[in-house]
This record gives structure tokens, sequence and C-alpha cells, in this order.
């Protein structure tokens, strides 16, 4: 199987599990049991001389098939899993960098927002001023004078403005005002 082949890291790590329990040393220590050389030995899990002949064996015994497969199985899972945490941890930090530019652009568009939402209530403000603005001068001009607009002659062209308006002569003010005076 090629690194760049389907794995399944259940599998992986159960032959792993199976393998003698690390760590593992890779040494030459010259050791020997009974005249033979033990160099032969792939991995351990710990040095040992002479007199620990039976552990060897007992470790001869009992691990190593599981630990040919370990190891067989590494040369091809290993530089797979690396490549694949490699090309996770580069994802990652692109998906980091997209979120802060992500962020960024919010922030940005939050303060025009922001500015677009101040420019609105600014404009409000201002128009509900000029309304009250408007208000208070319609009252103090039908307050002052008791007229209506057409009792000066002036052109109004509006419905609220009739021959008895001066019971309400500051709405028919209003009205001219914010219809513009003169046009």
């Amino acid at each position: 199987m090629s690194s760049t082949e389907e794995r399944n890291a259940k599998d992986d790590m159960a032959i792993c599990d199976k393998a003698t329990p690390g760590p593992w040393y890779r040494e030459k220590t010259g050791a020997t049991c009974c005249g033979c050389s033990v160099e032969v030995e792939i991995a351990d899990t710990g040095p040992f001389g002479d007199d620990d002949c039976n552990v060897y064996v007992e470790r001869l015994v009992t691990y190593p098939l599981d630990d040919a497969d370990f190891i067989a199985t590494a040369r091809e899972a290993l530089p797979y899993w690396i490549e694949r945490a490699v090309a996770a941890e580069k994802k990652i930090a692109e998906l980091i960098a997209d979120l802060y530019e992500a962020n960024l652009a919010l922030q940005e568009e939050g303060k025009m927002a922001e500015s677009m939402d101040m420019e609105a209530e600014i404009a409000v403000a201002k128009a509900e001023e000029w309304e009250q603005a408007l208000e208070r001068a319609a009252n103090y001009i039908a307050d002052t004078t008791g007229a209506c607009p057409l009792e000066f002659d002036l052109e109004v062209d509006f419905e609220t403005c009739t021959e008895d308006c001066k019971t309400n002569s500051a709405d028919c003010w209003k009205q001219y005002f914010a219809k513009g005076v003169g046009e």
C-alpha cells in the first residue's frame, strides 16, 4: 500500500496496540546470549545483559510477530498519517487565515453599518428636530396671528386649509412651511 492510498486509522492503531509497548531502543550493544549475538533484534523496550536471557527469550516468544507486523505497517502508515497531519495543519492554518480575513471584513462592515446607522440616526434626529421646530413655528404664528395662511393671501393648495381652519390654523401653517415658503 502506498502512502497516497486511503488507510484505516482504527486498523493501524490496532497493530500499534499489539506491538511491544514502547519506548523502543535501537542501539549496537554487542549483547550476546548463551554465546549468540542478539544484534539481530530490531527493537526492544530496554537494554539487557547476559543475565537477562530469560527476559529476552520471553520477549522473543511473546512479541516478535506483532512487532514485525507493526514495523511493516509503520513503513507505509507513518508517512501516510504524517502527510495527512501536515495537510490538515496546512488546511487549519488556511481556515484560520480565512476566518481572520472574514472577521476583519465583518468588523469593517460593522463599522460601515454603525456609520450608516449613525448617519440614519442623525438624519432621523434632524428630521425630528425640524418637525419640532416646524411645529413650534406653526403654533407660534397661529397663536400670535390667530389666522391661517389663506388670510394673508398666501398661496395654499392643501386640503386642511378651509374656511373654518382658524380652530386648527397651526396645521395649515405647518403644511405651508413644510411645502416650502414661496414655491
